[in-house]
């Protein structure tokens, strides 16, 4: 991950992870804090505390898991984004089902990783996503 230039002269990125795994929440934290520019301030097991979280940090970003005990995190995004507006909202999930990809994209995330593959994509001259996978594959950079 590089942050050159993200983070600039206003410190690093602040980072709220919610994830109802402490193994997860622990090993993102780890992840992330070994990275220049990349401040974890709060760590919630639900919505709610991650909502807690965010009112009292005002972060940068909110690494949210969709499923999580309580107050389901989809239903919860739209809200989230209205509350704080500022927040970009990263979304953790196992499923791998499109629609509900779609429906977390509808609600208001992770528009930032299909940006960059468009422009990725582009740079190289790739007409479409399985010219970007044959590409990494390829070239190493997935297995």
């Amino acid at each position: 991950m590089s942050t050159a230039g993200t983070a600039g002269s206003r410190g690093p990125i602040r980072i709220v992870i919610a994830d109802d795994h402490a193994i997860v929440r622990r090993g993102l934290r780890q992840l992330l804090d070994s990275e220049d520019g990349f401040e974890v301030v709060a760590e919630g097991e639900d919505v709610e505390s991650a909502r807690r979280y965010l009112r009292g940090h005002r972060p940068e970003v909110l690494v949210l898991d969709l499923n999580m005990p309580g107050e389901p995190s989809l239903e919860a995004i739209p809200k989230l984004r209205a509350e704080f507006p500022d927040t970009q909202i990263v979304v953790l999930t196992m499923n791998n089902e499109a629609a509900y990809a779609r429906t977390a994209l509808g609600a208001g995330v992770v528009r930032t990783v299909e940006t960059h593959r468009a422009r990725i994509q582009q740079k190289l001259d790739l007409s479409d996503r399985s010219e970007l996978v044959r590409y990494a594959l390829d070239k190493g950079l997935v297995s």
